[in-house]
């Protein structure tokens, strides 16, 4: 299951794949300003859909090996929530930027969707503004990974 990585659009449906460069109006309380985005050059808003639920293990036609406390295949929760999952699928697809914060946008019964704030760390303008080029420095590169 790859993961579906686009921006915002201002359609009300959550899976549509219109590529703008700032998030429109109308998107909620303008969670993406609460969160860190700046409506200047370097800032990039990408929408990221998870699929909700449990993981189910994957073992051939079902057959689980070993103890039976390890036989269980479908009530495997997750370690992490689905947002940093979200985060982490943005930051390896697009690993030139930089992951900055992310927040829930809509979901349904099979989906979760995310939109992630991601910065251009080589942009001119996010490494002469004193506020937010900490990001820029190569510790912060892949901070969703870790």
């Amino acid at each position: 299951d790859l993961p579906q990585i686009c921006s915002p659009s201002p359609s009300s449906d959550p899976g549509s794949q219109r590529k703008l460069e700032s998030p429109p109006a109308g998107m909620g309380a303008y969670k993406y300003l609460e969160v860190g985005y700046k409506a200047k050059q370097g800032y990039v808003v990408y929408r990221v859909r998870v699929r909700r639920g449990d993981r189910k293990t994957r073992v051939a036609k079902g057959i689980v090996y070993g103890k039976p406390c390890h036989q269980g295949i479908n009530k495997n929760k997750a370690v992490r929530n689905l947002r940093s999952i979200a985060e982490e699928r943005a930051g390896r697809k697009i690993s030139s930027l930089r992951v900055l914060n992310s927040y829930w946008v809509a979901q349904d019964a099979l989906h979760k969707w995310y939109e992630v704030v991601m910065v251009d760390p080589y942009h001119k303008t996010i490494r002469d503004d004193p506020r937010i080029n900490w990001i820029c420095r190569n510790t912060m590169k892949h901070r969703e990974l870790r």
